[in-house]
């Protein structure tokens, strides 16, 4: 029904499938090509939010152009239109902004532009001129509801399903920030334990574990409650195996670390002038003493739900 749709993007984030948004753009160009075909041109706004004044904008505005022929190339289309361009449907825009904090002055001069670009009258207006198309005003309200009839009529676009799309993208840009969140700290445990036995590995890791989650958590819990708790098991899965190699060194340390001091002992019973009567009982004491030692050891690295616990038994 609108004739410009605007797609809010963090400089940062353009390029990237989940953060930009990508995949919803693609649901909305195969429903909107599906149901309503080419009767009007829409307008596809890219609204750039804080923009570096040292960023090329001509570069920002190919990568937008480029990753938009890649979505329509790439998604399904009515046979009808499958030589058609994404420029037959939609005209691209991209506005620039200013960070909002940094540079507030420069901000508020973009945001007016922007406005003034949304009167009808304007020289450069967002809207096209096809007053013929327009719907007259007391038409408006059987447009909205003939509208309305034909999407809520099409099974694969009933409301909870696009609510599942954005817990899906929305939940799994969080995940990316979550991990994120943690890479600093986990190199830094990483790089302690190159090698040798670290002390605490188990309670670090854990904490990394928390920290994540407890990002995700606050940013995530608000979607659909099962996109939620999937993409939360999916997150912590990722830190254990982020986890798995150092706790394998770690593992292969203390066993060493067990063997070296169990062979030092075990010598240390054997007698060069004569039998050690008590050797058995004395081996096998050494044995059971430094079996558990490794136990508890091993214990100290698991995380639990990690399924490290099962490995070490």
């Amino acid at each position: 029904m609108s004739d410009v749709l605007l797609i809010n993007m963090w400089y940062t984030d353009i390029g990237r499938y989940s953060a930009s948004n990508y995949g919803l753009l693609k649901v909305i160009f195969e429903c909107n090509l599906k149901l309503f075909g080419s009767n009007v041109k829409k307008r596809l706004l890219f609204v750039i939010r804080d923009f570096d004044p040292e960023g090329n904008a001509d570069a920002i505005k190919g990568i937008i152009d480029k990753n938009v022929k890649t979505i329509w190339d790439e998604m399904h289309k009515p046979e009808e239109h499958k030589n058609k361009t994404v420029e037959d449907f939609f005209v691209l825009d991209i506005a620039l902004m200013p960070h909002g904090k940094l540079q507030k002055k420069e901000f508020k001069e973009k945001c007016a532009e922007l406005t003034a670009r949304f009167e009808k009258g304007a020289a450069d207006t967002f809207f096209p001129a096809l007053d013929y198309k327009n719907v007259p005003m007391d038409g408006l309200g059987i447009y909205i509801d003939k509208t309305w009839d034909v999407i809520r009529n099409q099974k694969e676009l009933n409301l909870p399903d696009q609510r599942e799309i954005v817990a899906n993208y929305r939940c799994g840009e969080i995940k990316d920030e979550a991990r994120e969140l943690i890479m600093e700290d986990f190199q830094k445990l990483k790089a302690d334990c190159d090698g040798k036995e670290a002390v605490g590995f188990g309670e670090k890791s854990l904490a990394l574990l928390e920290k994540a989650i407890k990002y995700y958590d606050d940013e995530a819990n608000h979607y659909q409650q099962s996109v939620y708790l999937k993409v939360k098991t999916d997150l912590a899965k990722d830190i254990f195996n982020m986890l798995q190699d150092i706790f394998d060194q770690q593992l292969f340390s203390a066993k060493k670390n067990v063997e070296k001091e169990f062979d030092q002992k075990l010598k240390g019973l054997i007698r060069r002038d004569a039998a050690n009567d008590k050797f058995y009982a004395q081996s096998e004491e050494l044995y059971i003493d430094h079996t558990k030692n490794f136990v508890k050891t091993s214990a100290s690295l698991i995380i639990e739900g990690s399924g490290w616990g099962e490995r070490v038994q």
